[in-house]
Order: structure tokens, then sequence, then C-alpha cells
């Protein structure tokens, strides 16, 4: 279980470190440059295509589609690894902000 989660954890680093650096970096060459964008905005796409706003009551596994929904003595946990309070989230946010400004595409900031 714990090397299961090791790997998903480092693999969302991964990919979270990637799309940080290749937003901030900005390459001169017109093809290079276009191929970037094209990686940068699949990374971004796929980040929004594959985060779940659900939350899951890990006692009674009830599915909450909004946390106003949710009681109070609920243990509740997101369902996806995007909305969850960690470090490489922060840092992934910070990429996908920079990718926002950068692409002029306001859902990458939502």
């Amino acid at each position: 279980m714990m090397k299961c989660f090791r790997f998903h954890v480092a693999k969302f680093v991964y990919s979270t470190i990637s799309i940080c650096c290749l937003s901030f970096f900005s390459v001169t060459a017109g093809a290079q440059k276009e191929s970037i964008e094209a990686v940068v905005q699949s990374v971004a796409d796929n980040i929004m295509r594959n985060t779940s706003y659900e939350f899951t009551d890990t006692k009674t596994k009830k599915t909450y589609t909004g946390t106003e929904q949710v009681p109070s003595d609920a243990a509740i946990r997101t369902q996806s690894l995007y909305n969850r309070w960690e470090y490489s989230n922060g840092v992934m946010m910070i990429g996908m902000l920079k990718a926002a400004k950068a692409f002029n595409k306001e859902a990458y900031a939502g």
C-alpha cells in the first residue's frame, strides 16, 4: 500500500515539476516554442480533465459533490489527488496560473 502511494506521489510530483518548468521557460525558436506550448497545454488540459471535485466520507463511503452537503462529523477525503493540500499541488497551481496567463486561458486559473 505504501509503495503504491509513493509511486503515485512520485508520478504526481514529476508531472507537477514538469508543467512548472515548461511554463517558466520561454524558447525563442518558433517551431520549438510551439512544441513546448503544445506540451504545456496538453499537460494542463489533462489536469483539468482528471480533476474531480467530489468528496468521499471514509466512514460511510458516501460521495458528496460539494462541501456544503457534508455533515460536520464526516471524515471526508478528496477523490482527486489534485485537490489535496500538499506542497506539490501548490507548485502545480503556480504553474497553472502561469499557463493561464501565457496562453490566455482563464480555465487554467479557475
